[in-house]
């Protein structure tokens, strides 16, 4: 063994053998301070989000990869404007391979429609969640009517 590798043997910290070593952090002097009951939950929170974000970022993938002309919907979302809603839900109801595509798909494109309609509400310097009160309607609610014909009660 040369010099540098029995120096990193000697001064690298041991190997993570339980699971206790995640409820401790390194101290400047080199030493191991047991994290606080706060630091436990925000390594938890951060741990969970990942995971979520990771399992989010697979099923939006596959999603794509199970229907190819999810991409152009998406690039042509892109292109939609304020005053060009009107636009969109005609070209929804213009989609029959999007109105009778199943639920996950659907589903896809909904999230996708109400990320772009929250999208353009930041710029006009609106609220995201500015829904309207009934009877009054807006761009997202009636996509939905379109998709499912009814909502969730279809």
């Amino acid at each position: 063994m040369n010099a540098y590798a029995s120096y990193a043997a000697e001064k690298a910290p041991p190997a993570r053998q339980s699971k206790d070593w995640d409820n401790k952090r390194a101290n400047f002097n080199g030493g191991v301070k047991e994290l606080s009951p706060l630091e436990k939950k925000m390594r938890e929170k951060q741990r969970l989000s990942k995971t979520y974000m990771r399992r989010r970022r697979q099923e939006t993938k596959a999603t794509l990869a199970s229907e190819s002309r999810l991409a152009g919907f998406l690039r042509y979302l892109r292109t939609v404007q304020a005053g060009t809603g009107g636009e969109l839900l005609e070209a929804l109801g213009a989609c029959e391979w999007l109105l009778t595509a199943p639920l996950e798909t659907r589903l896809f494109a909904l999230k996708m429609i109400d990320a772009r309609c929250n999208k353009i509400n930041q710029q006009l310097g609106n609220d995201t969640l500015d829904d309207p009160l009934p009877p009054d309607s807006n761009i997202y609610f009636q996509a939905k009517a379109l998709l499912y014909a009814g909502g969730r009660d279809a």
